[in-house]
């Protein structure tokens, strides 16, 4: 009892570390003093050792379930460890004990938000509200689960209700300015932040929201000053710094951006005494130090960077997760794996950490480690849709469908409402049942979701599939008839019928609905690229052009475009379309490969090779990007990097074919140039595609992943493949796998 109150004492004066020191040795007899278990917990927790608080909270509700205390903070806890489903789990079941509160039902619809579950986010609120009417911040999460939910206007004229009032100002105001900013009023979200900063002048946070604001406006100044307003107010102001070092960043003075970040670093960095707002401003530091030294290629100054952060933030996989970016931008794929396997020993509960151990290990080519890192992800975020789609694509790919199977039924019955995941479930269906099973299923679904024809596109595709394209277009013919106004389903049919080579009937479907609607965006598009497959530029430009009057950010349209003004050989006309492009979609990487393209035909391989290598650095991990600059490489002549890059989008099996192929390419000097396109074209017309290995046995695969020069190897795959009937690949796969090609030893034949 001593120890529990000398503990207790130390708590209330903030010495955490000394207050854990001091109860820690009596951890066992807290089953006879359950109180000792709440105060472990309280203490962890402020420690920021949330794996152990949680432990601790839950030995002690299996003593005392209904203390709503200690449920609110194992509920935060496991929302603080990216454990939404627990947290929910443990506030539903204190809700089933004990009546329902405010300040619990409020708790419950964060954990939702967290959860990414807005509506039911928005039934908790609405519940909460009913009990505390008065209470600003319920009224502003009803507000936000409104927007969430898509009740846009209604959200945000309930957050200027709220921002009008006197209670209600300093809630709802910062997240009315995000959310207009959000929706592009950036007018209306600068009226809102003067307003706050004319309430309340020495207020940081508002501050940085006007800032913000004006950097949204391009007032780079004006943003400048009110960042630095707010960081004299506090410097410890994290928010305030990290945008102003942003705006530093995107003005090309990284040298200022490195003296504010450097200036949020404390004197002691990795002082073990130091509060935890105090490290948590180190992590942000140190974080932002690692770009500023990402983005000028110090990649040695980075990683130490980062692996400081860690050192401080004991209890935050985020600088283990950015060390894992980095090493995966480098193609350091062991060094990846190496972290992943580290942050999945410290925070075995973090989804997140779970689907990055699961990507390093896919990189690295162990897809046995890859498939458990997701099935645990995927437990931990069982909601997480893209979590879900690479775990069903791993299973898929492996061959495990039924398992595939099984994740997404579990999947649809706990969101009835994605048609997504649906989706899936038929397709796989479709693999494993037949053609009739899937869809029946799709049938199905259609009945219980009639408005929706996602289920309709999907049977289309399977029948396309399985070489019955006359009973898809049928199936699409009947759908439109029945939905006229679906652009979905007008615009799979007119790219069904341009695959089966009827481009006149293509081109009726799409006329049709500009008939209903002759401005609609999606048809006119569809249909000037249709007009360029038919060898009709003018008409193509008219309708692309068509189509930016309405929406000048159109990235098709302006990609279109700019593919038309290549064919003219307008160059610099070309290049405002696809700058256009890239401004209006930063993060897809389409206009930057017409870019690319653009450069290639114009045979400017050192600017092509820049933008494609820029490229790959920004999105790491698209195989389509590593594999354009691998194509540019080729053009160029750069062998050894077309290795480089093709083995980080690869597995073993295509890293080996290749990798024995380009030994054949440079084995020469005197024929390097010469004849690298020439090889690599050989090559190109396999990659990317597959090479079938379906048939092969477990046995034959790892032999052929080992052994890539033993011919014998591949004659034995190529065997078992030929049932597939896709000769040509066998004979391809003969040709680049053997160390001599086109000398393999002939099949026996048969007496």
């Amino acid at each position: 009892m001593a120890n529990y109150l000398r503990a207790a004492e130390l708590f209330k004066e903030q010495q955490y570390a000394a207050a854990d020191e001091t109860l820690d040795p009596f951890g066992t007899k807290f089953a006879l003093f359950p109180a000792g278990y709440y105060l472990q917990g309280t203490i962890k927790y402020a420690l920021g050792q949330f794996a152990q608080a949680e432990f601790a909270l839950a030995k002690y509700l299996a003593h005392v379930p209904n203390d709503r205390r200690a449920v609110w903070l194992i509920a935060i806890t496991a929302l603080r460890q990216h454990g939404a489903p627990r947290a929910i789990e443990y506030i539903k079941l204190l809700l089933k004990r004990v009546p329902a509160d405010a300040a619990t039902l409020t708790l419950l619809g964060n954990a939702y938000v967290a959860d990414r579950k807005p509506a039911l986010a928005l039934q908790r609120f609405q519940a909460a509200a009913a009990l505390d009417p008065e209470n600003p911040k319920i009224k502003a999460g009803v507000a936000i689960s409104e927007i969430d939910t898509g009740q846009t206007e209604q959200g945000l004229a309930q957050l200027e209700q709220l921002f009008a009032s006197e209670t209600g100002a300093a809630v709802a105001g910062p997240t009315l300015v995000l959310t207009e900013l959000g929706a592009g009023r950036v007018g209306k979200a600068a009226e809102i932040a003067a307003s706050l900063v004319h309430r309340n002048p020495d207020n940081p946070l508002y501050l940085t929201l006007l800032g913000e604001v004006r950097a949204s406006l391009h007032d780079d100044v004006g943003a400048e000053t009110t960042f630095r307003a707010a960081l004299a107010l506090d410097p410890a102001f994290t928010p305030a710094a990290r945008d102003l070092a942003q705006l530093y960043l995107a003005a090309g003075r990284s040298d200022d951006a490195r003296k504010v970040y450097t200036g949020l670093l404390s004197k002691k960095p990795n002082d073990a005494s130091n509060s935890p707002s105090i490290k948590a401003n180190d992590v942000a530091a140190l974080l932002g130090l690692a770009d500023i030294a990402i983005a000028e290629k110090k990649w040695t100054e980075a990683i130490d960077d980062l692996n400081r952060a860690r050192t401080i933030a004991k209890t935050d996989p985020a600088p283990g997760l950015e060390l894992i970016k980095l090493y995966q931008s480098r193609a350091d794929w062991d060094s990846a794996k190496a972290v992943a396997v580290e942050l999945g020993q410290q925070f075995p509960q973090d989804a997140n950490v779970a689907e990055a151990q699961g990507r390093t290990r896919l990189e690295a080519g162990d897809e046995k480690g890859a498939l458990a890192s997701y099935k645990l992800a995927q437990q931990l975020a069982p909601n997480s849709i893209p979590i879900l789609s690479r775990y069903v694509g791993l299973l898929r790919q492996a061959g495990y469908l039924r398992d595939a199977r099984d994740v997404l039924q579990d999947a649809v019955g706990r969101n009835p409402r994605n048609a997504s995941i649906k989706a899936d479930l038929i397709r796989v269906e479709a693999e494993l049942d037949g053609l009739d099973t899937a869809i029946y299923e799709a049938r199905g679904f259609a009945n219980d979701d009639p408005q929706n024809s996602l289920y309709d596109q999907v049977s289309a595709e399977l029948y396309e599939k399985a070489g019955r394209a006359g009973d898809a277009a049928a199936l699409l013919e009947k759908a439109v008839t029945a939905r006229p106004a679906d652009d979905n389903l007008r615009l799979g049919l007119s790219r069904l019928y341009t695959r089966m080579g009827n481009l006149a009937r293509a081109e009726a479907v799409l006329n049709a609905r500009l008939q209903i609607d002759p401005k609609n965006p999606a048809a006119g598009g569809a249909l000037a690229a249709l007009y360029l497959v038919m060898g009709r530029p003018d008409d193509a430009k008219k309708l692309y052009r068509d189509v930016l009057s309405q929406t000048p950010d159109n990235v098709a349209a302006l990609i279109g475009l700019a593919d038309i003004a290549v064919a003219e050989k307008k160059w610099p006309e070309a290049m405002d379309y696809i700058n256009r492009a890239r401004t209006a979609a930063p993060d897809d990487p389409t206009p930057a490969l017409g870019l690319i393209n653009q450069y290639v035909l114009r045979q400017d391989w050192q600017n092509a090779i820049t933008v494609a290598t820029d490229l790959v650095k920004k999105f790491p991990t698209n195989t389509g990007v590593i594999d354009k600059l691998g194509r540019v490489q080729a053009e160029a002549g750069d062998t050894e990097g077309i290795f480089r890059r093709h083995n980080r989008c690869c597995k073993p099996l295509y890293a080996a074919i290749l990798k024995t192929h380009l030994s054949k390419v440079t084995s020469s000097a005197s024929r390097r140039k010469s004849a690298a396109w020439t090889r690599a074209s050989r090559w190109r017309g396999v990659w990317p595609r597959p090479i079938p290995t379906a048939g092969c046995t477990t046995s034959r695969r790892q032999s052929f992943t080992r052994k890539p020069d033993a011919p014998r190897t591949h004659l034995a795959c190529s065997r078992r493949l030929r049932p597939t009937g896709r000769r040509m690949t066998i004979s391809r796969l003969r040709c680049l796998a053997c160390t001599r090609p086109r000398t393999c030893p002939p099949r026996p034949r048969r007496s």
